[in-house]
Formats: C-alpha cells, structure tokens, sequence
C-alpha cells in the first residue's frame, strides 16, 4: 500500500512540473494545449487536459512484427479523477440509496460495462436489496486492498476495494464493493465493478457455533476486475 502512495506522490509532482512548463511567459494564468489557450478564472485553479501520444512503432520480437498502436492519453483527467473520488462520500451514496430502495441512485453509480452487460440491471439491484431483512440501524466501512495498473502505452488504471458491515433489525450483513477510481483511457469505466451481499449466519459443528458469512446477491462486471479491459 506503501508502494501504491509513493508512486501516486511521484506522478503528482510530475504532472505538476508538467503544467508549470505549459504556462505561457505573457498570461501566467493561461496554459496552452496544442495551440490552444486554457485561461482560469480569477480566484480559480484549472488543470488542463494534456494529452500524451506514443507514436506508432514497429519491432522485431521472435522473427514477427510488432506495430503499438499511436494511443493519445489525458493524464491530467486521470489525476483529477483520483483527487476527485472520495471513499466515504461514494460510501454513505451507496448505504442512503439501499436504505431508501433507491434502484436509480444505484444504478447510476456502477461501471459502464455493469450498464451495458447486465440484462435488467434495475431489477438485479432490486434482488440485492430485497435480500436484505429489515431496517438499517447502524453501519461501519474499511478500505481494503486495492490494484494499480500502467502499461508500455501509458495506460493507467486505479481500483480499490471497500468492506461494509451494517446491522438490520433482521440480521448483521456485508457489502464488498471494487471501485474503479480512475482511468486515463476510458474514463466512463469508473464507477462500482463489483457490489456482493454477504449474511452473517450461525452453525453449529461438533457442539460449537461459528460464526459464517454466506454470499446472498452479487453485480459484477463480466471483465476488467483487477485486470485491463476495453
């Protein structure tokens, strides 16, 4: 985890010093992009789009041809998707939307390919609230783990997992939600990739009672979980 930070540090400064060299010498505030003035308003910090290109290449590896394709990438919207998320916001968004049954809320809330592979999405979500028996009383949240990704073409992924456990008048339960936090080549990809329910249920072995969690509904996005996708 020490690792993730550190290189998130080093990117920031980067970007940073990137956008310092862009100002232009006549307007401290205006900052160029392709020929392109971007002024901030007074008393307002902009942060440009600047965008990367890896031009096309071609290499000899094994006796084949290998062409990388030119892929234009905005690292500056990558940056600010990842200052922007915040994981207790997105949190008490998810809890407020299961306590009011509110279907929409959550749907807004998932992955582009949630929305575009999930046959009635509304009523899946549907079938994951009515999982849940009674009233909601009281909630706690933990981050867990979480997988950053870049590869040769300069793509980068972010995604980090959350724990939820919530008490009803019914019973103790669980979420575990992955979130893609941000993404520099598809943006519209980020949002929830995974939502699963777990119970809390009692059994019996050998004259002890453990304590065990049982899987009740889960959403997930058929790809793209800890790994690269379109």
């Amino acid at each position: 985890m020490k690792h993730r930070h550190f290189a998130f540090v080093i990117l920031l400064c980067i970007l940073l010093l990137l956008a310092a060299c862009n100002r232009t010498a006549a307007d401290p505030n205006a900052l160029t992009q392709e020929g392109v003035a971007l002024t901030a308003e007074p008393g307002e910090t902009t942060i440009p789009d600047v965008t990367f290109a890896t031009e096309a290449q071609t290499t000899e590896e094994s006796g084949t041809t290998r062409v990388a394709q030119k892929v234009k990438l905005s690292m500056f919207s990558y940056l600010r998707q990842r200052l922007s998320f915040s994981m207790n916001a997105s949190v008490t968004k998810v809890m407020n939307a299961i306590k009011a049954r509110d279907i929409a809320a959550l749907e807004a809330m998932m992955c582009l390919n949630i929305k575009q592979n999930i046959e009635d999405l509304p009523g899946e979500i549907g079938e994951l609230i009515d999982a849940i028996d009674g009233k909601i009383t009281e909630y706690t949240w933990s981050r867990g783990g979480g997988t950053e990704m870049s590869d040769r073409d300069g793509r980068l992924m972010d995604q980090d997992d959350s724990g939820i456990k919530f008490e009803t008048t019914g019973g103790v339960y669980g979420l575990h939600i992955t979130w893609e936090v941000a993404n520099n080549y598809a943006p519209e990809e980020t949002g929830i990739r995974v939502i699963s329910l777990w119970r809390q249920v009692l059994v019996e072995y050998q004259g002890e009672v453990y304590k065990k969690s049982e899987e009740l509904a889960a959403i997930k996005a058929p790809e793209g979980l800890s790994s690269w996708h379109d």
